[in-house]
């Protein structure tokens, strides 16, 4: 689900500046990323826990007097560690507590490593120890952790492998320092290539959020009026259809209509309309819950509005709250027919989603809407039930209306 906090333009800033992830896209990345990270770090520990087994021949050859030891380990410790870590890590939430608990798996390996080359005689110790490398190289190419970890675990390995080639071993002093330096330039090369990956991944991942971005302001934008902001008709019939999905109730509809509105346009001219319009919108808006009440610009000054888990009185009370606002805007009409002021028309219907479909509540509404401007406008009419919409049918109304 895309966070609010998000933004288009802060997407967009992220992609020409290159620069780290802010809190908020960060959050929105662990979200989207988080079952696909963990199926990878799990998807690569097991198979390193049968490698990492199979590898056992290598210390049958090359350290035997240290094998049993070395055996004990692989099996009583670092196994039933890497399989616990396995299992638990699809439970945590952060990634960065994923990441720190699967590069245990490689670090527990890189410590039995150097304790069988501390505690071995063989003459074939020097090779044994090369060993670390590969749990390093698994570290950074396979595991991936962020940057910081991969620096701090090879960090600790790196100087563990340090004292034990120069200080545990037999190794002559230029043989220990080859081996340090190998394990330097292999851990400097996999970390900078694990950086790297790290930020194609999340560039990669920007321009994800950028192409879903713009999809989803596209869509907001087919869906919704653009003086108003409301939805438009293509946008009502789509809540519509979710609404009578949902687990609502009852509903209950508004139709509100400005009266003489053609007039106002014709005395102070279209723009002047469209500021009208706006300000009817907010006077709307402040006495909805939205985004829970649906509102809409159901035609020119015509708008509908749609209070779920609301009966009719309430619905009544409502629409009365929000022709009392239009009439303390006092907002002058000097056209002809009005009586000073911008006033508007209030249809209100209620009905159980089970029993009346939306197209026959909107009617209701419609029909109340009717009785208002037959009866003088700048008022509130509730509609009950269906038997209004067989004396007064929706098309009457229109009928009315546009003859006003």
């Amino acid at each position: 689900m895309m966070s609010d906090a998000v933004k288009l333009s802060t997407v967009e800033r992220l992609i020409a500046s290159r620069r780290p992830f802010p809190p908020a896209i960060r959050e929105q990345f662990e979200r989207d990323s988080r079952e696909r990270h963990e199926r990878r770090l799990v998807a690569v520990i097991w198979p390193s826990i049968i490698v990492y087994n199979v590898l056992l021949g290598v210390d049958y050859f090359l350290v035997p007097d240290a094998w049993q030891v070395s055996a004990a380990i692989h099996f009583v410790i670092v196994t039933p560690l890497a399989i616990g870590i396995a299992v638990l890590l699809p439970r945590l939430q952060s990634r960065t507590s994923r990441e720190i608990l699967a590069a245990l798996v490689p670090s527990a390996m890189s410590l039995q490593v150097l304790f069988i080359f501390a505690a071995t005689t063989s003459p074939f110790a020097d090779q044994y120890q090369y060993l670390v490398v590969l749990n390093t190289v698994f570290l950074s190419t396979s595991l991936r952790p962020q940057f910081w970890i991969v620096l701090t675990v090879s960090a600790i390995v790196f100087a563990l492998h340090f004292a034990a080639v120069q200080f545990l071993s037999d190794l002559r002093w230029q043989e220990a320092a080859m081996a340090s330096l190998v394990l330097m330039m292999v851990t400097y090369v996999t970390a900078i290539g694990s950086l790297s990956a790290q930020r194609r991944e999340r560039r990669s991942y920007l321009f994800r959020l950028r192409e879903s971005l713009r999809h989803a302001e596209a869509d907001l934008s087919s869906r919704h009026d653009k003086l108003t902001g409301f939805l438009n008709r293509s946008g009502l019939d789509k809540a519509l259809k979710d609404l009578w999905k949902g687990p609502v109730s009852q509903v209950a509809a508004i139709m509100i209509d400005i009266d003489h509105f053609k007039s106002y346009n014709d005395h102070y001219g279209h723009l002047a309309g469209d500021s009208c319009l706006k300000e009817m919108a907010t006077i709307i808006a402040a006495e909805t819950r939205q985004p829970k009440d649906i509102v809409a610009r159901f035609g020119g000054e015509e708008f509908l509005v749609l209070l779920p888990n609301t009966d009719l009185r309430e619905g009544s009370r409502i629409a009365e709250r929000m022709r009392r606002a239009l009439t303390d805007a006092a907002m002058l009409h000097e056209g002809e027919g009005a009586c000073g002021f911008i006033s508007a028309s209030f249809g209100v219907g209620s009905a159980a989603t089970k029993t009346m479909s939306a197209r026959e509540l909107i009617s209701a509404a419609d029909a109340a809407l009717y009785h208002v401007k037959k009866n003088g406008r700048n008022g509130v009419w509730p509609a009950v039930d269906r038997p209004v919409l067989s004396v007064v049918g929706p098309g009457a109304g229109e009928t009315e209306r546009r003859s006003a």
